[in-house]
């Protein structure tokens, strides 16, 4: 049964992070279009395209949250695993619980801090300095989409490793490097 629910769990949350990687893409794209407009505007007119530089900068914390999810998902990030990669059987999967424990509690400390300066921004109308004046609160939300991301992407790990210590590591649901992702969703890079 909570294999079940995991499978289903992490299938809706593929598709969630396609999303969202799409959308980090068009959004890349709008940066780069920007600077490049940006750029050409500045060798002919000697003036700068006005909020190009305000737009990027918001754009890139946009981009790194909605990105990051993916990455962690995956498991693009960088990491040393020089004890847990000669583990096998219940020791790997009781050292991925406590990963994943600590991930939890990390994610959830970011998702918190990032609500309460959400709220901040959005209800004490900030804006963020410069010619052109962008909602702090614009920002802020897509951390914390990002963070709730991270934080549900941690608790499918957790519930992998739950599963894995149930069965002695021979859980059947597949390790996050190993996920199938039917080519309709695939990214490419």
């Amino acid at each position: 049964m909570l294999k079940r629910f995991v499978h289903g769990f992490e299938s809706g949350l593929v598709k969630l992070l396609s999303w969202t990687s799409r959308l980090g893409a068009i959004i890349l794209f709008l940066v780069a279009s920007g600077i490049f407009l940006d750029v050409v505007k500045r060798w002919f007119t000697s003036r700068p395209v006005i909020g190009v530089y305000e737009g990027v900068e918001v754009s890139m914390v946009i981009v790194t949250f909605l990105l990051l999810p993916t990455v962690q998902y995956y498991g693009r990030q960088l990491s040393v695993d020089v004890v847990s990669a000669h583990t096998r059987g219940r020791l790997s999967a009781f050292m991925r619980f406590f990963e994943a424990f600590f991930s939890l509690c990390v994610f959830s400390a970011l998702l918190y801090a990032t609500w309460n300066e959400f709220l901040k921004a959005l209800f004490g109308r900030f804006l963020r300095r410069g010619i052109v004046e962008i909602p702090s609160a614009l920002p802020m939300g897509f951390m914390v989409l990002g963070s709730f991301l991270l934080v549900l992407i941690v608790i499918l790990f957790f519930l992998r490793t739950i599963l894995d210590l149930a069965t002695g590591g021979r859980a059947s649901v597949p390790p996050k490097d190993e996920v199938i992702v039917p080519p309709e969703e695939q990214i490419s890079i």
